[in-house]
């Protein structure tokens, strides 16, 4: 999956036809799947709206071509479920979600956030471990959210693979077809070979032939 950039004009505006252009570039280049307001993307620098805006032109712009992963870690649990009603509407296949930013909560309080999303979305579940950014989901509260079926996996940035390999063996134990998802390029091919699922490369919005390529010959054993 691409967690795509998001292009601006001189007049600080969504640049709408070089987005248009670009995302079908990816497309064509063999990507396989588009992940907006990821990192990436810098959705913390996007008001609520343009955020809005990103996911709608890539759904206009693929036309189903390839599942959309939208991002949807907003500042609180109200915000996220509008977001996550808004990309379902859209087409949006999943969406993607952090713990809470800037201010550390309890493991429990985590437990409950993902918790009472997952009660309410009308979108699958990607959780997103990036400890550079937020606080670190713990794998053993991520055993416990195992319970909630619209959870699905996770994507890992936290460039560790003991890590990943843990998340699958542990969590794979309860549910064999749980999706791990690498964020790193550094480790994308060793996790393949671990058994990750694949990753969410962020240079493949910029060099996505190679990114693909790596991650075909991975899959391959080559």
């Amino acid at each position: 999956f691409t967690p795509n950039i998001v292009i601006y004009d001189d007049r600080d505006r969504i640049n709408y036809k070089e987005m248009e252009r670009y995302i079908s570039w990816l497309i064509d280049a063999g990507i396989h799947g588009l992940y907006p307001n990821g990192s990436t993307g810098e959705f913390v620098r996007l008001s609520a709206e343009e955020r809005r805006e990103v996911v709608r032109l890539i759904a206009e712009v693929n036309q189903g071509r390839v599942p959309i992963l939208a991002g949807a870690s907003e500042a609180n649990v109200r915000d996220v479920l509008q977001m996550a009603g808004y990309y379902a509407d859209l087409g949006a296949d999943a969406i993607s979600l952090v713990p809470p930013y800037y201010y550390k909560i309890s493991e429990r309080s985590l437990y409950e956030y993902f918790a009472e999303i997952a009660r309410h979305s009308p979108l699958d579940i990607l959780l997103y471990n990036i400890p550079q950014f937020t606080q670190e989901l713990p794998l053993n509260i991520m055993e416990e959210l195992l319970a909630f079926d619209r959870i699905f996996g996770t994507k890992d940035s936290a460039r560790d693979l003991p890590r990943i390999t843990n998340t699958m063996y542990r969590l794979r134990k309860h549910r064999p077809d749980y999706v791990v998802l690498n964020g790193c390029e550094e480790i994308l091919l060793p996790s393949i070979i671990m058994g990750a699922n694949g990753g969410t490369i962020a240079t493949s919005g910029i060099i996505p032939e190679i990114i693909v390529e790596l991650y075909q010959r991975s899959v391959a054993g080559d």
